[in-house]
């Protein structure tokens, strides 16, 4: 048996973010932001302990250090390979996801085409990301199980 809930749910501490909750027998899916995830690939020098350590410890701070960034990012989530696969599973030429929220497409550009971007955060990039393998995939989310 299902409880009831309330039609509209917020869906974190920002409160102009909410998901429409429909009947159960109703299956009905919104766009709530956009999502940049960015498929990292390391450094081949580095070993994937390093990567991760810079990653976590210097870059992540100084990343979210920037006046940009606190303006218009509204999450940003480091998911970082363990190294490990299934058998039945090949690992994929990454070594991490980064996801980081926004609200707009536009707003995108405003964190990655400033200056300060290109002068402090893409230097620091080159330390532990092979920055000619990277790939950047836009998504707007789709919530199917909340």
């Amino acid at each position: 048996m299902l409880s009831k809930l309330p039609l509209m749910q917020p869906l974190n501490s920002s409160k102009n973010h909410y998901r429409y909750l429909p009947p159960a027998d109703v299956c009905i899916t919104q766009i709530i932001m956009i999502k940049l995830c960015i498929l990292v690939p390391k450094r081949p020098d580095l070993t994937l302990e390093e990567f991760r350590a810079h990653w976590t410890n210097v870059h992540a701070q100084l990343f979210s250090s920037q006046p940009e960034v606190k303006q218009y990012v509204k999450k940003y989530i480091q998911a970082q390979s363990t190294g490990k696969s299934l058998n039945q599973f090949p690992l994929a030429p990454f070594d991490g996801v980064a996801e980081i929220w926004f609200d707009k497409m536009e707003d995108i550009g405003k964190v990655f085409g400033t200056e300060n971007y290109l002068n402090r955060i893409a230097p620091d990039e080159a330390k532990f990301i092979d920055r000619d393998k990277i790939l950047w995939i836009y998504t707007e989310e789709n919530i199917v199980m909340p």
